[in-house]
């Protein structure tokens, strides 16, 4: 019991510090003990004569000495090759295990970092981010109807509260069948990352990539729900150019900024408009427009969509 109570409180990163010292003393002592055993051995140059006029007992120990240190000189090779190669393993298999724990210890900081560099948006949080993004109100003016014959012939506040839930709902799931689909596309090359905040820029997808030669992807849904929005592209423009210069100043690491247009099937015929409107911006020729029917938003190829990279450089 005592026993299992000091191993529960070793510390690991001190044992493989010791086991590595020592190591290394081991490898002094295989350089330095040649020089230690031979460095006064006035003895073994002694004249026979000197030698004969010691005492019995002298003369015994000056020959056992010198038979001693004959043996040892004979083996020496064999002595601090042991001690080189014992230190080398024991310093080798310190490393190796130090290595092994403070990868996992680097993992766990960096998980700390990260979550405190990105934070994940509440429900509420991204509600009202999308009714602010998509102009989405309770006010009979900001609700736009699928038909005009579909209006309530005595609309109220209620109503036009239940049609902007519907729409917010509907453009959530759209973005979270879109994350799944391209969260699974991308694992091998990606870490993904959905609706985090980071210097008060909102990322609807953030890829980050496993490989140094490939870029990061920022990812930016825009859903058209009831009819197209000049207006509302632009915004979208706006946000994702803005967290795209934002998010390389920060990090430090290139990236790639993907607008991904979701439009209704009932829209897409009209949906030529979106180039026209994504060329009109200044700074287009850094981003990257892809736009999608809803019908296919689980269906979709990312890469073949050029969402993620094809490759594992770019």
């Amino acid at each position: 019991m005592t026993l299992k109570l000091v191993i529960d409180k070793v510390e690991f990163s001190d044992l493989y510090k010791f086991s590595a010292s020592v190591g290394l003393i081991l490898i002094g002592l295989s350089i330095a003990t040649p020089w230690l055993i031979n460095h006064d051995v006035s003895f073994v140059s002694m004249k026979y004569s000197d030698i004969n006029d010691l005492s019995a007992s002298g003369k015994a120990i000056i020959t056992k000495q010198q038979k001693t240190l004959e043996l040892i000189n004979n083996n020496i090779i064999f002595l601090c090759s042991f001690l080189f190669l014992s230190g080398i393993a024991l310093l080798a298999w310190s490393i190796k295990k130090w290595n092994e724990r403070q990868t996992v210890v680097d993992s766990l900081q960096d998980e700390e970092l990260k979550s405190k560099q990105f934070q994940n948006l509440s429900i509420e949080e991204k509600r009202d981010q999308i009714a602010e993004e998509n102009n989405i109100d309770t006010e009979e003016n900001e609700i736009q109807l699928p038909s005009p014959d579909l209006a309530p012939k005595e609309t109220s506040a209620e109503f036009f509260q239940n049609a902007a839930e519907n729409i917010i709902n509907s453009i959530i799931d759209i973005e979270n069948r879109l994350y799944k689909k391209i969260s699974s596309d991308a694992s091998a090359k990606y870490l993904s990352l959905q609706n985090i905040k980071s210097n008060e820029v909102n990322f609807d997808i953030l890829l980050e990539s496993r490989f140094q030669n490939l870029k990061h992807r920022i990812i930016e849904i825009q859903v058209f729900h009831v009819k197209l929005s000049r207006q509302n592209l632009i915004r979208s423009l706006h946000r994702i150019d803005y967290a795209k210069e934002t998010y390389e100043k920060n990090s430090g690491k290139n990236t790639v900024a993907v607008l991904l247009v979701v439009i209704n099937d009932n829209l897409w015929a009209n949906s030529g408009s979106i180039e026209n409107w994504f060329f009109e911006y200044p700074k287009s020729a850094g981003l990257k427009l892809v736009k999608i029917k809803s019908s296919n938003v689980d269906t979709i190829d990312s890469v073949k969509l050029g969402i993620i990279s094809k490759l594992n450089g770019e």
